[in-house]
């Protein structure tokens, strides 16, 4: 699900003797557990992070998220069993069992009040959207409990936003009130970053070796790529190239939340394709 950009992932397990197991699912008249790695790939049981359970109901499917502990970590109602059109209200809790966050959809849409929660209970942001774009007043907050950033948005878009530092004062280094990482430049310049720096293994072509490497990464608060990662691999050839240029980036621009300079997480793919 996202909010703003940020990417949120959305664990106990059932065996009923009456379900039918498979490689990655257990399917039981109309309801479907499936399990999933960190990165919520679909895995088998034993490398599983995540376990999913999905019931029909008159209005949808009903789906209930676990963490590995079996602690709670999502649930709400999606329309189509694909689970591309959730449906009302939707709620999120952390490995503690505590809220992080509240929203409502609409036929697939988000649409209706959004609230995210710091782990102390605190409101981290509020505000509401219509029908997938932010609309109306928002408002964040530190972790404190004060102010950092008030913005308001018509038809998604930000007519006005005021960012306060965490003594009240005005922030005006700031001009966002929330903003995904980026690529300095935007995607043409990442575009171009690529063309230039990134260098098609002589072994990987001799083979005929292609496909595209997901690579993970952190860009922390100052725009530093950190913990970068392969998480999708085609090739050691290929992964090690895609890191390696992954590596050379410049800082990014880092992501805004509520006026709050926040670490973001990002899956950047990286094509090998053979004319």
């Amino acid at each position: 699900m996202q909010s703003f950009g940020y990417i949120y992932s959305m664990k106990k397990l059932y065996f009923l003797a009456a379900c039918i197991l498979f490689a990655t699912s257990v399917f039981c008249q109309d309801s479907i557990v499936s399990y999933y790695d960190a990165h919520w790939i679909m895995t088998t049981i034993d490398k599983a992070e995540y376990t999913r359970k999905k019931i029909k109901n008159n209005k949808g499917w009903f789906v209930v998220d676990y963490y590995k502990s079996g602690q709670l970590h999502a649930k709400g109602i999606y329309l189509d069993d694909s689970l591309r059109k959730p449906q009302g209200d939707f709620t999120w809790y952390n490995e503690k069992g505590n809220l992080i966050r509240q929203s409502s959809f609409n036929n697939g849409k988000q649409d209706g009040p959004e609230i995210m929660y710091y782990a102390n209970g605190k409101k981290q942001i509020e505000g509401s959207y219509k029908m997938d774009k932010p609309d109306g007043n928002w408002t964040a907050y530190y972790e404190s409990g004060k102010i950092s950033g008030t913005a308001y948005y018509k038809d998604g878009k930000q007519l006005n936003a005021k960012i306060y530092n965490e003594d009240g004062s005005v922030n005006d280094n700031i001009p966002v009130f929330t903003r995904e990482s980026g690529f300095p430049g935007g995607d043409a310049a990442l575009a171009d970053f690529f063309s230039s720096h990134l260098k098609y293994p002589g072994k990987a072509v001799k083979n005929v070796i292609q496909g595209t490497v997901v690579v993970e990464f952190v860009v922390d608060k100052n725009g530093s790529l950190t913990d970068i990662q392969v998480v999708k691999s085609v090739d050691p050839l290929l992964d090690e190239e895609a890191l390696r240029v992954i590596k050379k980036m410049p800082k990014w621009e880092p992501a805004v939340q509520g006026g709050r300079l926040v670490k973001s997480w990002k899956m950047q793919p990286v094509q090998f394709k053979l004319q």
